[in-house]
């Protein structure tokens, strides 16, 4: 068996064709019996027989694919007359046939030791990919139980990769689109209220004109009705202010209406045009999370990786020591000179010092990388937060335009790394200034 023949990207894509291409033909509707499936499996598993009697000719891997073509020729030949009954995935004889065809018309070919890595691999794939069943397969017994085991378990972590991926990209699709109808939704909302106050305030408008109208009659009756009525004089003046009241509690009503409707207005419109910002800030905040918890995994990785070698292979380690020691004074004289010992220990502290020095250097950058990504991580939910302050001022006409822009400047100042990142406090005497103005 070919040494460390793990199952790389390239040759999983290889082994992978004939199940994913299997898998669209089924989908779209090409119809198989459970024997015929058998078959397919059988065709396959020849395939790779043919590669390892060419190229792994002494190798126990061949009557490993025999044992393995035996479990599924059993399974598939017990009177099954349902795909759903099978317990391995479907196979088409076309996408076996195809799967030949693009190994033997392969540009460049194929040299020997890519065919001895593909027949491994495909060995790998059908294992995994009829895990179910009782395959009866020991590696032990084979002469390369840790190069198949390996291959195996190299395959199926690629496998459960592309799942995994494919998986997170729907689901990354459903959220977008859930979100896009969720904004469009707040928008119609939004809209829809919008029409009904501007609704609301042209009916108190109509209100307002018919009851100016009514006073004005009134009024008018009043006069003409004056002479004759003297003694209700006093009377009918009452009636008058009372009405003339109302008539100002009315107005005072309607601007009060008016004032609420732009406030809102104004919140709404300014939410809509910066929510693209808000978005780049929510998505920069979730990059840089991710960002901070991948590299902070690497990083203990990095860590943790060379003392987990280092105690479990510590024999090894003292040997290549030992070695590197008897190199650096091979071929000294038994009368060695001073100078001839310092050179052979100089030498073995670079052979030493500087693998250590790039590794360290490499952790520095990792851990950098990591506190960048927890500063833009923070920076980016600060920006989020006071943007939803912004919008709420603005509602409430909480704060004056010169305090708003105190907000905007926080909001759009420079990253972190690419200027000053404070904000200029607000002058204390303007400020007095102002209110005193305001009182006035």
């Amino acid at each position: 068996m070919a040494k460390g023949a793990v199952v790389d990207h390239q040759h999983y894509e290889w082994v992978r064709f004939p199940f994913e291409e299997s898998h669209v033909r089924h989908r779209g509707g090409q119809t198989i019996p459970p024997n015929g499936v058998g078959n397919a499996y059988q065709q396959l598993i020849r395939v790779g027989r043919e590669i390892v009697a060419r190229h792994l000719p002494n190798d126990h891997l061949n009557n490993l694919y025999g044992t393995l073509g035996k479990a599924i020729d059993t399974h598939t030949r017990q009177g099954l007359t349902e795909l759903a009954s099978l317990r391995v995935p479907i196979l088409y004889t076309e996408a076996i046939t195809e799967f030949s065809a693009r190994i033997n018309g392969s540009e460049p070919p194929l040299d020997s030791d890519q065919l001895r890595r593909l027949g491994v691999a495909l060995f790998s794939a059908i294992y995994v990919e009829c895990a179910d069943l009782p395959l009866g397969i020991d590696f032990q017994n084979s002469t390369s139980s840790a190069a198949l085991t390996a291959d195996v378990g190299s395959y199926a972590a690629l496998k459960a990769f592309a799942e995994t991926k494919s998986r997170t990209e729907s689901d990354l699709a459903l959220i977008t689109t859930r979100t896009e109808e969720r904004v469009q939704s707040l928008v119609g909302t939004a809209q829809s209220q919008l029409q009904g106050m501007i609704e609301r305030n042209s009916t108190l408008q109509k209100q307002d004109t018919h009851l100016r109208a009514q006073i004005q009659q009134t009024i008018g009756d009043l006069k003409i009705d004056v002479e004759q009525l003297g003694e209700t004089a006093t009377a009918a003046k009452v009636v008058f202010d009372e009405v003339l009241k109302q008539s100002k509690e009315n107005e005072a009503r309607i601007s009060l209406s008016r004032e609420n409707i732009q406030r809102y207005a104004d919140a709404v419109r300014e939410e809509l045009q910066i929510d693209t910002t808000k978005k780049l800030w929510k998505s920069r905040a979730q990059w840089s999370a991710a960002s901070f918890w991948l590299s902070a995994g690497v990083i203990f990785a990095a860590l943790a990786a060379p003392i987990h070698a280092a105690y479990t292979n510590m024999d090894g380690i003292i040997e290549i020591l030992r070695h590197i020691g008897d190199a650096a004074t091979q071929g000294l004289p038994a009368d060695a000179t001073t100078a001839q010992l310092t050179t052979a220990t100089i030498s073995r502290l670079v052979i030493i010092t500087v693998p250590l020095a790039i590794y360290f250097w490499a952790i520095k950058l990792l851990v950098r990388f990591n506190a960048r990504s927890m500063i833009l991580m923070d920076d980016a939910r600060q920006r989020e937060t006071m943007m939803d302050v912004y919008f709420h001022l603005i509602e409430k006409n909480g704060a004056t335009s010169e305090e708003r822009a105190l907000v905007l400047n926080a909001l759009f100042r420079p990253a972190p790394g690419h200027g000053p990142e404070n904000v200029d406090p607000p002058n204390f005497t303007e400020l007095l200034n102002k209110a005193a103005a305001g009182k006035s």
